[in-house]
């Protein structure tokens, strides 16, 4: 469903001119001498656009649902950033922080700083970002991203790893690695041209998150809204990118 939806939007785009195109990106460029994030909120809200095109239905787009396919992805862009951060500067992951855990079927699961960094520890990580549309929103129940990464490294390898613990009513649709393996490739693109250098773009679905974190204010509650998100991210921080689509 998200290839060809999103297929059909890549040949939307395709048909506008070129020279709409550049002048776009040619405005966005110039509008950063004063706002340095502009791109990565614009990106933010064509990705936003995407999904709700590609998820939307009779009765409208489910909030959980769009909530954990943005959170699912946004831990993913983690490793597949601190693992591309690695190959640039020609060094192995182990030589940047990251570790491996090999389970007993073969599967691999990264953790480290340089991944942590993107997922909680930076100003404009995704944590940090949620946290910070959730106080905008008048609270101050924050997910507790060690208690989320503690059960993750937990439950590695066993069945209910990957499964956001969120109430039933506010379940997304599908599970974390069923959203990344679909929408992850062909949303690339767009989150490559908004956003080129590998440590913003963790900030760009951090915006996306906060807009639909927003846009769903009255239908979930803020504080559940964020947990979902990072119950999702945490996990899919952990996979291995190698194995998804081999």
């Amino acid at each position: 469903m998200f290839s060809r939806l999103f297929g059909k939007k890549k040949e939307a785009i395709e048909d506008v001119s070129a020279l709409k195109a550049a002048a776009l990106d040619a405005a966005i460029e110039a509008a950063r001498a004063t706002n340095p994030v502009v791109h990565l909120k614009v990106g933010a809200e064509e990705l936003v656009d995407r999904l709700l095109a590609a998820m939307k239905t009779k009765r409208g787009v489910h909030a959980e649902s769009i909530l954990g396919a943005l959170g699912s992805l946004a831990g993913f862009c983690c490793v597949d950033s601190a693992l591309k951060q690695a190959a640039a500067l020609n060094r192995s992951g182990r030589e940047c922080g990251i570790v491996v855990a090999e389970t007993s079927n073969g599967n691999r699961y990264y953790f480290g700083d340089p991944i942590n960094y993107f997922l909680a520890e930076s100003k404009l990580s995704l944590w940090a970002l949620v946290g910070g549309v959730i106080n905008d929103l008048g609270s101050q129940d924050y997910p507790n991203f060690a208690e989320i990464a503690g059960h993750v490294a937990g439950t590695i390898g066993e069945p209910e790893f990957g499964y956001p613990r969120v109430p039933e009513q506010h379940k997304p649709g599908d599970l974390p690695i069923n959203y990344v393996r679909e929408i992850w490739p062909p949303i690339l693109p767009l989150v490559e041209h908004r956003a080129p250098v590998l440590q913003e773009r963790i900030t760009l679905f951090g915006f996306a998150v906060q807009n639909v974190i927003l846009m769903g204010k009255d239908v979930i509650p803020a504080a559940i809204a964020g947990k979902l998100v990072m119950e999702c991210a945490v996990p899919m921080a952990k996979l291995d990118p190698a194995k998804l689509w081999a």
